[in-house]
């Protein structure tokens, strides 16, 4: 809300500044390199962890600015340079997020199908668990 609120107030030709800073951010975000290793997956963390206030801030500086904009045709090109940039970068964010998401799930059944064979394994050779394999129909009969 405070970031709402300051970029309310910011004048259009300043706002127009921000943007075109806000779009050199993301050049620079975009040109980190992917490689492998702690120090490049830590600057990725990093970038990617501060994607939110720049992209909220470009949002809400469109927003407020939006007739200015669209009455100066020289702002049109960043605008359309911005939307590119944020949806490249905002994608790319959301794959690694779903690749994460989706490899602790798969984490996730394989620890319960251990944990359900250990406890399986584990439990064969105790007289209660031996009672329990027994068929619901054999339960209740007796030997003889």
């Amino acid at each position: 809300s405070n970031i709402y609120e300051v970029l309310l107030a910011l004048p259009f030709s300043h706002a127009l500044i921000l943007l075109q800073v806000i779009c050199r951010f993301f050049d620079a975000v975009a040109s980190l390199p992917g490689g492998e290793g702690a120090a490049a997956r830590a600057k990725v963390l990093s970038a990617s962890a501060s994607l939110e206030t720049p992209c909220q801030a470009a949002l809400i500086t469109a927003y407020v600015h939006h007739s200015e904009f669209a009455a100066t045709a020289s702002a049109r090109p960043l605008l359309l340079q911005l939307r590119s940039q944020m949806r490249g970068l905002l994608q790319a964010e959301k794959d690694r997020v779903g690749l994460s998401i989706a490899g602790f799930s798969h984490l996730q059944r394989v620890l319960k199908r251990t944990s359900v064979s250990s406890l399986s394994a584990a439990g064969a050779g105790t007289p209660k668990a031996d009672a329990d394999r027994v068929p619901s129909s054999d339960k209740g009969k007796g030997k003889g």
